[in-house]
């Protein structure tokens, strides 16, 4: 809802501006796959790799350098200045650099700058109201297509709510209540393409990884899980290892 990031032009540009492969591989040396968009790759609904990439927000720096030009040129501008925000830490601060060495070096007339905050802070921020471009992550612990769309939900803006995006379309509210109402799980997992594809079309993010946490568990004892959507711990009922 803020600007510049209420024109399409500069959220698309933004995301086609980033190698995800090369933050995920060569950068990062494994800790996530590249997000091409906003399904995780351990969801039945989860398209692969190949296709998510096409469909999705692949590395195009020629289509994002021509979108904000004509978003520059549109609105009489000859720079675009963003902050990025950032918690503290060895990889946000290393995937901070990324992104901004990344869109400067793609998009010669927008500039980067980088704050870093605590990650309390970014949580006040965020779910606060006030966040317009920051690095956010969290943990799916429950298996459940609904939380993909948690944080993107319309109608429901912070701080009374988890959009932190701020994203607004009837037409994802109507797809929504269509793909959960189903009993079917494969009609199920093509209505949550297809709330992917609302979301590819609107940019509402800048998807950058996916990460899949493993957790040994003994019958008996309990296992932390860093999460926001679940309670600090849970217990293993059925594990016999």
């Amino acid at each position: 809802k803020k600007a510049p990031f209420d024109d399409i032009r500069v959220r698309r540009a933004l995301n086609m501006v980033i190698d995800r492969e090369a933050l995920a591989h060569q950068v990062l040396k494994g800790f996530g796959t590249p997000a091409y968009g906003f399904i995780p790759p351990f969801s039945p609904a989860f398209r692969g790799i190949d296709r998510i990439k096409q469909q999705g927000f692949g590395f195009n720096p020629a289509e994002a350098k021509s979108l904000m030009e004509t978003y520059l040129k549109d609105k009489g501008k000859q720079t675009l200045e963003l902050e990025l925000v950032i918690d503290s830490g060895e990889v946000p601060e290393t995937i901070g650099q990324f992104v901004k060495a990344q869109v400067e070096n793609n998009l010669p007339n927008v500039h980067v700058s980088l704050k870093k905050i605590t990650w309390p802070a970014m949580l006040q921020m965020a779910f606060g109201g006030e966040g317009v471009f920051y690095r956010f992550w969290w943990n799916i612990v429950i298996p459940g297509e609904d939380l993909y769309f948690l944080f993107y939900f319309p109608g429901q803006d912070p701080p009374h709510g988890f959009n932190l995006s701020c994203y607004d379309s009837k037409e994802f509210l109507t797809e929504y209540e269509t793909a959960m109402a189903g009993l079917d799980a494969n009609r199920r997992y093509q209505g949550v393409q297809q709330l992917e594809d609302i979301m590819i079309r609107d940019a509402v993010a800048i998807p950058l990884l996916h990460k899949t946490f493993y957790f040994l568990e003994k019958k008996g004892i309990t296992c932390p899980v860093n999460g926001l959507l679940k309670k600090p711990y849970i217990y293993s009922t059925s594990s016999e290892n």
